[in-house]
């Protein structure tokens, strides 16, 4: 069986040849048999050259001009006919470059080298090379190629920088899972090996200033490209006086998105302008059958962090509190049930809908918010989301984290006496998280919520403190949800 990319070289080659050939028989039949000085019969083609006269010895024919003894031999047939199918071939090559891309027409080996050239994800080259991925046609070692070239980067984007992310990282974000989930174990030991040596992604983020009355945090993006059975867990230490050490764990890969988020809280700082040396230490472990492994330090990071403390929150950002705006955060939790799932990561999930802040009467307006969830009175977990109000269409910014979780209240059944309420408080340290913003709703509201039993385990999370991991956190490979 002819596998694709021979087929691609031939269908090129035989293309080619074919044109060529139409072209050359097109040309042969009217222009290559010139008379190049002979005297030709214009009806049969003998040669008159020892036959004076206007009469054909051969066919009778009678010339009137002595020009006509001098015509091109042309062949009609043959060249109408040549030009038909070149037109009829060219036409096919036209529609399908018109319909597929001309890359279409190119090999996948072609492709694949080309890769550091292409425009991702919009080239057409790329759309080419995304539809045989998708439609699985390329070969092992093809596969391979276009993984080491995501893991290589190239000369504009070195792993793992923002040019490679916008380009070969949205490669291993669609194709990744595809790629681990061949039975082939050989292939799959391959692409385990490629990933792990991508390395991991740290990047941190603040507001431009920190009244010196609340103490700063850090917003870190941070994440890997390694199979979902492998574990990250990241050992962040600011160099400050009485900063502690935070320790972040990732048990999967949220929902196919390597690039996840968590905050760094810092100590106070005096005011000022600061830089923040924070060094991280990455470490990994292997989920297997019988449960996670050792942790193995696979490299670290310094970062320096420009802070700049200044003024009061008073000076910053005005609280803002009425029973108007405390309707409003209402209806945001209000008619939203609770997820309530029988395992896994945090098992109770908080719904809302921030849709009724986008109103006039929050512009310029921060809503950050930690809600309690409570189960008949006792705090099962707690939630922080920080968003922008007011009326138009702009980065809200939104986010959220789960800075505190109770297993023992939350997993045990629902009962129809169970009542969960929603805590809702406003928070200047959540408020400040948002960029150019004046006000904050500093207010109270509680919202009881009804519930809705869910079958399946919990979706998995990004990044959480190690010392809140639950133990069926560490589930074996291949549960992927």
């Amino acid at each position: 069986m002819i596998s694709d990319e021979w087929a691609y070289w031939l269908y090129g080659v035989g293309l080619i040849v074919a044109i060529a050939g139409l072209v050359f028989a097109a040309w042969w039949a009217l222009f290559a048999d010139r008379p190049r000085g002979r005297r030709r019969c214009p009806r049969c083609w003998y040669d008159m050259a020892y036959s004076p006269g206007m009469t054909c010895s051969e066919c009778g024919f009678t010339a009137r001009t002595e020009k006509d003894f001098s015509r091109t031999h042309r062949r009609w047939k043959i060249g109408l006919t040549a030009i038909l199918g070149g037109a009829i071939l060219g036409g096919f090559v036209i529609d399908r470059a018109n319909l597929r891309g001309w890359p279409s027409y190119l090999p996948s080996n072609v492709l694949i080298w080309s890769m550091p050239l292409m425009d991702i994800p919009s080239g057409a080259l790329y759309r080419e090379l995304d539809d045989r991925l998708a439609a699985n046609r390329l070969t092992d070692e093809q596969w391979l190629a276009v993984l080491r070239r995501c893991a290589k980067g190239d000369a504009g984007a070195r792993p793992v920088d923002d040019d490679w992310l916008g380009k070969y990282a949205e490669v291993l974000r669609v194709y990744r899972r595809a790629m681990l989930a061949r039975s082939d174990e050989p292939f799959q030991q391959e692409v385990e090996r490629i990933l792990l040596s991508i390395p991991p992604r740290l990047v941190f983020s603040t507001r431009d200033v920190w009244p010196a009355d609340v103490a700063p945090s850090l917003h870190v993006g941070a994440g890997d490209w390694w199979p979902e059975w492998v574990q990250i867990r990241a050992a962040a230490m600011p160099r400050l006086p009485e900063a502690e050490s935070d320790v972040h764990v990732r048990l999967r890969d949220p929902l196919g998105i390597p690039l996840t988020t968590y905050t760094l809280y810092l100590p106070p700082l005096e005011e000022g302008e600061h830089e923040v040396e924070i060094e991280v230490k990455f470490s990994r472990r292997f989920i297997g059958a019988e449960g996670p492994g050792d942790w193995t330090e696979v490299g670290n990071q310094t970062v320096t962090v420009p802070l700049k403390v200044q003024g009061t929150l008073a000076e910053t950002m005005t609280p803002v509190d009425n029973e108007e705006l405390s309707q409003i955060i209402r209806a945001v939790f209000e008619g939203q049930p609770l997820a309530k799932y029988p395992s896994g990561s945090l098992p109770v999930r908080v719904r809302l809908d921030p849709s009724p802040t986008y109103r006039e009467t929050l512009n310029d307006t921060a809503i950050g918010i930690r809600v309690d969830v409570l189960r008949n009175g006792v705090l099962g977990r707690q939630l922080d989301l920080w968003w922008k109000g007011g009326a138009g269409n702009f980065d809200r910014q939104y986010d959220w984290e789960v800075p505190y979780l109770n297993d023992e209240v939350l997993l045990p059944r629902v009962t129809e006496d169970d009542v969960w309420t929603l805590r809702v408080r406003g928070l200047p340290e959540l408020a400040l998280r948002l960029d150019n913003v004046s006000k904050y709703w500093s207010g109270q509201v509680e919202v009881v919520v009804p519930t809705t039993s869910e079958p399946q385990p919990a979706p998995p999370r990004g990044w959480i403190p190690e010392d809140t991991i639950p133990a069926e956190a560490a589930d074996p490979p291949g549960q992927v949800q």
